[in-house]
C-alpha cells in the first residue's frame, strides 16, 4: 500500500512542480505581450463566464426534474404529495384520468400504493 501512496505524491509533487512552471512562463509572456494577454484574459474570462451558466442552468434543470418527479402539487388542498417513487408513464396517464373523474390526489396516490 505504502508503494501505491508514494507513486501518488510523486505524481501530485510533479504535476504542482510542472503547473508551477507553466504558470511562470505565462507570466513572463504576459509582461512581454500586454496587449494580446489583456485580450486573451479577457475573452477567456467571457467563455469561462459562459460555461458556468450552462453549466449551473443544466444542473438546476436536473435537479428541478427529479423533483418534478418525486412530488405531485394538489392544488385542491394546496399542498404537494411526496412520492414513494417516480410514476411510470401508464401511472402517470391513469393518475392523470382519475383526476379528471373528480377524485383527489389522495386517494388516487394511496389505491395506486404510491404514497
Amino acid at each position: 500500500m505504502s508503494k501505491v501512496k508514494d507513486w501518488i505524491e510523486d505524481k501530485v509533487a510533479a504535476t504542482k512542480d510542472a503547473a508551477y512552471v507553466k504558470a511562470y512562463q505565462a507570466k513572463l509572456w504576459a509582461k512581454e505581450h500586454p496587449e494580446e494577454a489583456a485580450t486573451i484574459v479577457t475573452t477567456a474570462i467571457g467563455a469561462m463566464v459562459v460555461i458556468g451558466r450552462r453549466i449551473d442552468k443544466g444542473i438546476r434543470l436536473k435537479n428541478e426534474m427529479k423533483l418534478k418527479d418525486r412530488y405531485i402539487y394538489d392544488r385542491s388542498l394546496g399542498r404537494y404529495w411526496t412520492l414513494k417513487r417516480k410514476p411510470t408513464q401508464n401511472e402517470a396517464l391513469r393518475i392523470e384520468s382519475m383526476r379528471k373523474a373528480g377524485l383527489n390526489y389522495g386517494d388516487i396516490l394511496t389505491r395506486m400504493k404510491l404514497l
